[in-house]
């Protein structure tokens, strides 16, 4: 991959308990990389090293199995992107999506719940 460029796969597989077998399976693709420029900002360009914004992109599909039967899915899309001040101050947007389905007996039908989450973070040092 380029300079300041990753992608990544993360694959997990939980298993638990005794007479009630269940399974969980989890995926997460992702893919980051690095802008080497930043707000046009006065107390930015004061900086002794440049600062630089780092960007995220991630899907993550899961998965519920209680004794071979599918009991629940999740699928989350989600976008972050950090403003890296200093090695020890930055700034993060993020934004999520996520579906997830539970296919319990419901009287009408699999349960559907739809959400969106989005935040600023930060950590200031100097």
């Amino acid at each position: 991959m380029a300079r300041h460029r990753q992608a990544s796969i993360l694959t997990t597989l939980t298993v638990t308990g005794n007479d009630e077998i269940r399974t969980r399976t989890s995926s997460t693709l992702g893919y980051r990389w690095r802008q080497d420029r930043h707000p046009p900002l006065e107390f930015l360009r004061r900086q002794k090293e440049p600062p630089f914004l780092n960007h995220q992109e991630r899907i993550t599909a899961t998965a519920t199995r209680r004794d071979g039967d599918l009991e629940t899915r999740e699928i989350q899309l989600g976008h972050a992107t950090t403003l890296v001040i200093n090695p020890s101050s930055e700034i993060r947007l993020y934004a999520d999506l996520g579906w997830y389905t539970d296919t319990a007996e419901y009287d009408e039908g699999a349960l559907h719940v739809f959400g969106i989450q989005a935040g600023v973070e930060g950590v200031l040092r100097y």
